[in-house]
């Protein structure tokens, strides 16, 4: 059985807990929280509507008997994110079935909420990644995370970075369509007919304190860079136009570390490099950010019902000669006084 998460399952949540798959890894590595301190929230929907705690229970099948997946919306649109699924598939309770179970029936609710878009990012190993797939999630980027121990600063200048304003918008949007594939904008809605839409270039989502900056170079934007400050970690967005220059990657590199250092946020600094991104490892390993771990983006679209009224046909009478008076016999007319009070005409009134 599938349900809504209840105070009874406390201590289930706790189990379950230890043996969770690694999601979301933007939120692991900088804002990690404890997931039932979250999902409590799900049990007072004054308090908050962002998170979605769907708990599977069944106590006669061997191989899936208890799991637990939680999505949480995404600040400001109608995306979410699936942060937690547990058992691992790599842990000793842990099978496909038990995530094929509870997957749809958290979709479908984030469905009702209005949510376009579900997505997940989870290490790059067949297991995982072909049971979401199995249940509707599609592949569309991977990318490498890197980590920085922590920042430092330069007396350099950099006088082509600044501060991202409002009427840098249509710029930032004009370079994300030449700096991302066409196949992961459409992953990520970008061409969606959603009312209110931003692209992620424009508009981030994660918790915590953060600063967009863009890159000048001529008369157009070739960078941007997106500064996440979480509770334990820095993470970074990037995008650079296609034919950047290594020198640009270093300037917003280095700005992002003295923008840092100069605030006293001695945190590990990440950065996610997507397999489109290339030519960047040069510059990372000169900076002294090392690799940590490889990761797999899937999206689910999702598709919700829509009340529409439905239209009825009404058949068509068909037309029938008027009969003339002159060819029915006088005798033949039967009145109205024939049927009787109880007849077939006042039945049929």
């Amino acid at each position: 059985m599938i349900r809504h998460f209840n105070l009874g399952d406390i201590l289930l949540l706790q189990r379950l807990g230890r043996q969770a798959a690694i999601l979301n890894i933007e939120r692991a590595v900088t804002s990690p929280r404890q997931t039932n301190r979250v999902a409590l929230t799900t049990l007072f929907p004054w308090l908050t509507t962002k998170v979605i705690t769907h708990v599977l229970q069944q106590e006669a099948n061997g191989l899936a008997r208890s799991g637990i997946v939680q999505l949480r919306k995404r600040l400001n649109r109608a995306e979410a994110d699936v942060v937690f699924l547990a058992p691992d598939l790599a842990s000793s309770d842990g099978h496909p079935a038990i995530w094929q179970k509870l997957l749809p029936h958290a979709v479908q609710e984030a469905a009702n909420l209005g949510i376009s878009r579900v997505f997940v990012d989870l290490p790059d190993q067949p297991l995982p990644i072909e049971t979401f797939c199995q249940v509707g999630f599609t592949v569309f980027t991977r990318e490498t995370v890197w980590r920085l121990s922590r920042p430092r600063g330069t007396s350099d200048l950099w006088p082509d970075v600044r501060p991202q304003t409002a009427q840098d918008e249509w710029g930032m949007t004009q370079l994300y369509g030449r700096a991302v594939p066409k196949p992961v904008q459409q992953a990520e809605g970008a061409f969606s007919d959603e009312r209110g839409y931003r692209s992620p270039i424009v508009q981030g989502w994660l918790p915590g304190e953060s600063a967009s900056f863009v890159l000048w170079a001529g008369d157009e934007i070739h960078g941007v860079l997106r500064i996440t400050e979480g509770e334990r970690g820095v993470w970074l967005d990037l995008w650079l136009d296609p034919h950047f220059q290594p020198d640009q990657l270093n300037q917003l590199i280095h700005f992002a570390s003295s923008y840092l250092f100069r605030r006293r946020i001695y945190k590990p600094i990440y950065l996610g490099v997507r397999a489109y991104q290339g030519g960047m490892k040069g510059v990372l390993d000169d900076f002294g950010f090392a690799p940590v771990t490889d990761r797999v983006r899937l999206v689910k679209q999702v598709l919700a019902w829509a009340k529409a009224p439905q239209p009825q046909t009404i058949p068509a009478l068909e037309a029938v000669r008027e009969a003339l008076p002159a060819a029915v016999p006088i005798s033949k007319i039967v009145g109205i006084r024939d049927w009787g009070l109880g007849g077939t005409l006042r039945n049929s009134i």
